[in-house]
């Protein structure tokens, strides 16, 4: 295995963990957050970087969302809206109102969070989503590639000063 394939290993395994916590807690709606979450490893060039993208806001899963600083533009908006409604109606929040009923629960909704904060952030948000993941990667990641390091120069030093073929 390379560098880069324990790597790829590594922060796909921290990925699933993130995922797995999150469902676990409860916090899985769309899920789009957690689909967006995706494991890239490139060359620059004796080196070997590791990320794991996601959509902007994938720390509110432990922090929660703080209030808005800005009113943000219309289309923002609109869209935090729509996101609500469908949060709302999956959460079953808006069973039983008709469309116009859970249009304007979604956008008191997202007035209150932008005005307040979510419930996780008004309570100091949380620490075991997305922490412990991180936590156990990077410590994984140390007995990895110090392994392969080890492995690598033991191989090394066998091969240059104890090949006899010379």
């Amino acid at each position: 295995m390379t560098i880069a394939d324990e790597i790829q290993k590594a922060l796909t395994d921290c990925v699933n963990d993130i995922k797995r916590r999150s469902t676990q807690a409860g916090q899985v709606a769309t899920g789009r957050t957690l689909r967006a979450l995706e494991v890239r490893v490139r060359r620059e060039g004796v080196n070997v970087i590791g990320e794991i993208w996601g959509r902007p806001f994938t720390g509110v899963l432990e922090t929660g969302s703080r209030p808005a600083r800005r009113k943000g533009t219309a289309a923002a908006r609109q869209a935090m809206v729509a996101d609500m409604k469908e949060w709302c109606r999956i959460r079953g929040l808006t069973n039983g109102m008709t469309d116009k009923q859970a249009e304007n629960f979604a956008r008191w909704l997202s007035w209150y969070i932008k005005r307040n904060g979510s419930a996780l952030y008004r309570k100091g948000g949380r620490r075991d989503i997305i922490t412990p993941a991180v936590e156990a990667t990077k410590n994984e990641l140390t007995e990895r590639l110090g392994m392969y390091y080890e492995q690598l120069v033991t191989e090394t030093i066998n091969n240059n000063f104890f090949n006899t073929s010379r």
